[in-house]
């Protein structure tokens, strides 16, 4: 019997320690024997399952993300719908100013009324509120006075 023949046809796995396996090879398996290419087929299966799980991981854990995205998306719009209502609002009372053809010192004064309810009720932020605030005072301030009465001469007691 020739020595190459046999070492042909032994397994081909070698243990953590170094040594080879001593059993023929499986008929029809390249290079291993029936226990070693069992248990070759379990780690494939093993794998493949853990490839199949990290898959299903990854898709729950992107599902889970894009729902969190939206449930932050709704809860920004829900809470910016009131701030949205008074910056509208506030726009229209400052757009209504001069509409009778003069603006007047009670209309401003009622605008700026308005954005410290809205400030106060947590409707506009204090930002907003200090930018209207200025635009206020300088409309106030750009106003005419309104004419005096004229009053007549006096005549000196003397």
């Amino acid at each position: 019997m020739n020595p190459n023949s046999v070492h042909d046809s032994v397994c081909l796995h070698l243990s953590a320690d170094g040594r080879r396996c001593r059993m023929l090879r499986k008929p029809g398996h390249v290079s291993l024997c029936p226990y070693h290419a069992r248990q070759e087929q379990k780690l494939l299966v093993n794998d493949q399952k853990r490839l199949e799980n990290d898959r299903k991981l990854l898709e729950n854990d992107h599902k889970r993300l894009e729902n969190d995205r939206k449930l932050q998306r709704d809860q920004v719009l829900q809470t910016s719908e009131p701030q949205d209502l008074a910056r509208e609002r506030l726009a229209n009372q400052v757009a209504s100013l001069g509409a009778s053809g003069k603006v007047d010192a009670h209309e401003v004064a009622r605008a700026l009324v308005g954005i410290y309810n809205a400030l106060a009720e947590g409707r506009i932020s204090s930002r907003s509120a200090a930018t209207l605030g200025y635009l206020g005072q300088l409309l106030l301030q750009s106003l005419k006075p309104p004419p005096r009465p004229k009053s007549k001469p006096q005549p000196f007691p003397f």
